[in-house]
């Protein structure tokens, strides 16, 4: 009798996805073998062995993620000892770059009286990412928060 091959297919994380720097994630696999039983299922990271798992749903928990390119696969073996390995995702860890924001108004040294009303305004931008919100503060005190651009604050 001729052993038919295993099939194996990584099913997250999908190819090119990214992640945030000490990244944990769960990388989970699919695997099956049309004449016998899937033996296990080994995870791999470049030449790297990550884990093996023996027992469907097959995953494995990565944790700690440094910043780089990572190349996954997994690698079916079944009963009679045939093994096929999955086609190659890849990935990317990189570190979450802070966000940059400008006081547009007032301007720097502006001197107002009281009673005055004005508005605050401010630009910012993430280099790998989005602005969720602009908090403005006087000294430690809050004076309130903006969620859309471009982001102000009237103060009366």
């Amino acid at each position: 009798l001729v052993n038919d091959p295993p099939t194996a297919a990584i099913t997250s994380p999908t190819d090119g996805q990214a992640f945030i720097a000490s990244a944990s994630f769960v990388i989970t696999a699919t695997a099956g073998d049309t004449d016998g039983t899937i033996a296990k299922v080994e995870f791999f990271e470049g030449a790297n062995k990550l884990g093996e798992d023996l027992t469907s749903p097959y995953s494995l928990s990565w944790n700690n993620v440094t910043t780089g390119n990572y190349s996954l696969t997994v690698r079916a073996t079944d009963d009679q000892g045939d093994a096929t390995s999955s086609s190659l995702v890849t990935i990317s860890v990189a570190d979450n770059l802070a966000p940059t924001v400008t006081m547009t108004n007032p301007a720097d040294g502006t001197v107002l009286t009281a009673p005055t009303s004005f508005t605050l305004q401010a630009t910012a931008s993430d280099s790998d990412g989005s602005v969720s919100q602009i908090e403005f503060f006087n000294g430690a005190t809050s004076l309130g928060v903006d969620t859309t651009s471009p982001y102000s604050l009237r103060r009366s």
